[in-house]
């Protein structure tokens, strides 16, 4: 997640906040997990960030 701040967030945080396993943060951020609609509202919201952009999917090369 490119929305995602090194310094001050830890997966587990993350994870609490969202509501979701650790796991889920962690594959999401990887991109080999894509989350439920409720975890990508809850995404959105938590980075404050518009759901648009964390449906992009981006093409390889």
């Amino acid at each position: 997640m490119p929305y995602w701040d090194e310094k001050t967030m830890t997966v587990e945080k993350v994870a609490k906040e969202l509501g979701v396993n650790p796991r889920t943060v962690t594959g999401l951020r990887k991109g080999t997990e894509k989350g439920d609609w409720n975890t990508l509202i809850n995404c959105s919201r938590f980075f404050n960030v518009p759901l648009e952009k964390l449906l992009v999917v981006e093409e390889e090369e």
